[in-house]
């Protein structure tokens, strides 16, 4: 676990360094840059239809890696699922929908990207009712998705659970 650790800690740093090796993109630097590209954060709050909890699970692990191109790219920075209450040890998830931050021009290229999820084309995703706000000062980013990422792909690959 200790190297672990290290190494994501490595991995953050050098992420964060220029060719020059001065420090890039710190926080301060994402909320300057923020727009500049012609992109916003978008963020997404997006309910369940009613009773698809057991549907969801059994197409999770497509969801999760019909993410990670897009995750790389840069458009989703942050997403997970929405809890009814806190799960408390031995209890199952009651997962009632999904929150995430995006990167785009406009909401309809979120919308766009919601519709192309296979929670969206299965039914899970109840489309009408999302919220989608744009939202500034997103400064945690870098850090969530080093970590993230690389938890993702090591989870998927190993064939863990990812609850």
């Amino acid at each position: 676990m200790k190297i672990q650790t290290q190494l994501l800690r490595s991995a953050f740093w050098r992420g964060l360094r220029d060719r020059r090796g001065y420090l890039t993109n710190t926080p301060t630097d994402l909320k300057r840059s923020l727009g500049r590209d012609g992109t916003a954060e978008w963020l997404v709050v997006i309910p369940d239809h009613v009773g698809v909890l057991e549907k969801r699970m059994g197409v999770r692990k497509q969801h999760l890696e019909a993410l990670f191109p897009r995750f790389d790219q840069g458009f989703w920075r942050l997403g997970g699922a929405i809890l009814r209450d806190v799960q408390r040890p031995g209890e199952s998830l009651d997962i009632c929908g999904s929150v995430m931050i995006a990167r785009a021009e406009s909401r309809e290229d979120v919308v766009k990207a919601l519709r192309q999820d296979i929670y969206c084309s299965q039914g899970i995703w109840d489309l009408e009712k999302v919220q989608i706000h744009p939202v500034r000062d997103v400064m945690w980013y870098v850090s969530v998705k080093v970590l993230s990422l690389f938890q993702f792909k090591t989870a998927i690959q190993q064939g863990s659970k990812l609850d």
